[in-house]
Formats: structure tokens, C-alpha cells, sequence
């Protein structure tokens, strides 16, 4: 009983060492797609800009002006 008792244990400290890496992975994603949006809205887009399309946009841009329409509307419905 004691060496399944100690295998549980590892077991669930690698689940919490995992968990822990995908909370910081994430916060770090979150970061990111934040500085996006600062960057846009540093260089003047609007959100009529960004509404019409994003032609011309780079990929990280469009990203970037897909993810700043989607919380102005998550705001707007709040």
C-alpha cells in the first residue's frame, strides 16, 4: 500500500505541476493579445476601421483587430 500510496502522490504532483505551467502559458497568451490591442490602438485604429474589414492587415494584425472587436461587443452586451 505504501508504494501506490507514493505513486498517487507523484502522480498528482505532476497534474499540479502541469496545471500550473498551462495557467502561466495562458496568462502569457493573455498578455500578448493585450499588447496587440495597445499597439492598435496606439497607431489610430477605430473601430470603424476595424469594423470594415482588414484588408492590408497583416495576419497578427487582423488578429489582433478580430480580438479588439470581439471584447468591444462583450462590452457593449454587459
Amino acid at each position: 500500500m505504501d508504494l501506490a500510496g507514493t505513486f498517487i502522490r507523484e502522480v498528482i504532483t505532476l497534474a499540479g505541476y502541469v496545471m500550473v505551467f498551462a495557467a502561466v502559458y495562458k496568462i502569457v497568451q493573455i498578455a500578448t493579445d493585450l499588447g496587440e490591442i495597445k499597439d492598435l490602438l496606439r497607431r489610430g485604429q477605430t473601430l470603424a476601421s476595424v469594423t470594415q474589414g482588414t484588408d492590408g492587415l497583416a495576419d497578427e494584425e487582423a488578429y489582433a483587430a478580430k480580438l479588439l472587436k470581439s471584447v468591444r461587443s462583450g462590452q457593449e452586451s454587459a
